[in-house]
């Protein structure tokens, strides 16, 4: 009797348990669900005829109850090739189309480096919208370069899912087509490095199938297929050098190549430049052609090596002032460029020069009367001696002065109210002070 009473509470006992994990076990379910992770990832991969790669991936992606915008997916693509040194081998790839049925699927491609490795990153969302829950994403790429060519067969050797998810994978999926028959197949998971197994892995003639349970976070799924000789064109990696300064500037056949082009390119366009702009130009014809002829003449460049006499000009040109001349062939306005500029002004009938007596016992040059044609207003203008007189003085008075001091001075002509203004200024007023009061038409 005993007995049975113990028999019926350890029945009471286990259906009580039974119960309750009947009661908890789709709030667990539900729970587990709210946790961010991967539900499935499918991998549809074909071989084509030209031995590209086209791959259709399909990912389930639970976000849980935390706000995201979106998912990234990078694909490795440059890796270090140790057959060649500074050498990367490359596997181009192009994004054809990412589409969600339920999730913004709009997308931006870039490229980054994680020590060795490229990566091809595709971001995938709406920068402006966070989405939760469960979503579906299916991306299509093509692949060149990725088959490796041997003497007896081709391989694809492909991450299904690449190492660098940070989120547990429940199932994957990965099914690979070829042009031809299969030879023999490999599947591994696991962390970097690893050899485990995956779950299954079957051929059927032309195509292949994996499949793993669960990958924790960090784990990846490779595959590998050899298919044979000749059933897609000879498979080349693609290789591009990588770039460092002492590969810029070793000496080898392009670089010794192109340094010699781009010199021969630089000097031909100095010399054409040279040719174009840098040489004189002479009037055409003889001498008295070229010593007299007109600005809208016809002229040629001088020859090179042409030692030919330049003709002298007897005569000023139009177009050019005394004081322009004199500050060309210095670089700088000086009092011999106002000089000469009175001078061209007096010859040009702005002002009128007279010589005027002196009675004055300083060592002065002989003073001059500067006056407007066409107005009473006149100046006396002395020189002092090449030591001591080098700038001319302006005076109001009808006698020449000699000035002791170093800087100009000069009286402006008399204002409406017949008081005179006295004013001290350097050489460069001295040119304002003519401009204004004597030369209206100062050119």
């Amino acid at each position: 009797m005993h007995s049975t009473v113990r028999r019926a509470a350890r029945y009471a006992l286990l259906g009580a348990v039974v119960a309750a994990i009947a009661v908890w076990l789709p709030h667990i379910a539900a729970a587990q669900s709210t946790f961010e992770q991967i539900r499935r990832y499918d991998s549809d991969i074909t071989i084509e005829s030209s031995g590209a790669l086209l791959v259709r991936e399909t990912i389930d992606y639970e976000f849980g109850s935390t706000p995201h915008h979106g998912i990234f997916r990078d694909i490795p693509y440059r890796f270090d090739y140790s057959r060649k040194d500074s050498t990367d081998r490359v596997t181009p790839i192009d994004v054809l189309s990412v589409q969600s049925s339920d999730a913004p699927d709009q997308y931006e491609t870039s490229d980054f480096e994680n020590g060795s490795v490229g990566y091809l990153r595709i971001k995938i969302g709406d920068p402006d919208r966070t989405i939760t829950g469960h979503h579906t994403y299916v991306i299509k790429y093509r692949v060149q370069g990725a088959l490796n060519g041997f003497r007896d067969h081709d391989e694809l050797s492909w991450n299904a899912v690449g190492g660098n998810w940070p989120v547990i994978i429940d199932d994957v999926t990965a099914t690979v087509h070829a042009p031809s028959g299969i030879l023999q197949i490999l599947c591994v998971q696991g962390a970097t490095g690893s050899s485990l197994p995956c779950t299954t892995a079957t051929t059927n003639e032309n195509s292949a199938t994996f499949a793993q349970d669960r990958l924790f976070p960090f784990w990846g799924m490779t595959i590998t297929i050899a298919i044979p000789k000749g059933a897609v064109p000879t498979p080349r990696p693609v290789l591009e050098e990588r770039f460092s300064l002492a590969r810029a500037f070793s000496l080898d056949g392009p670089t010794v190549g192109g340094t010699v082009a781009l010199a021969a390119v630089l000097l031909g366009g100095y010399a054409w430049l040279f040719r174009r702009f840098g040489r004189d130009r002479r009037f055409r014809g003889f001498a008295i052609d070229q010593a007299f002829g007109s600005p809208d003449g016809e002229y040629e460049i001088t020859p090179y090596f042409d030692h030919t006499d330049v003709p002298v000009e007897f005569v000023p040109p139009d177009h050019l002032r005394a004081g322009q001349v004199g500050t060309l062939v210095d670089f700088a306005a000086n009092p011999l460029d106002v000089t000469a500029t009175m001078i061209d002004l007096a010859v040009r009938k702005y002002l009128v020069i007279d010589e005027v007596s002196s009675t004055s016992s300083r060592s002065c040059a002989r003073p001059m009367a500067i006056s407007c044609p066409t107005s009473a207003r006149s100046w006396t203008v002395s020189s002092r001696s090449a030591k001591r007189c080098s700038s001319p003085t302006f005076v109001t008075s009808s006698q020449p002065a000699c000035v002791e001091s170093r800087r100009r001075s000069w009286t402006t002509p008399c204002n409406a109210s017949g008081s005179r203004i006295d004013r001290s200024r350097r050489g460069s007023s001295l040119c304002r002070s003519v401009s204004a009061s004597c030369s209206p038409a100062w050119r």
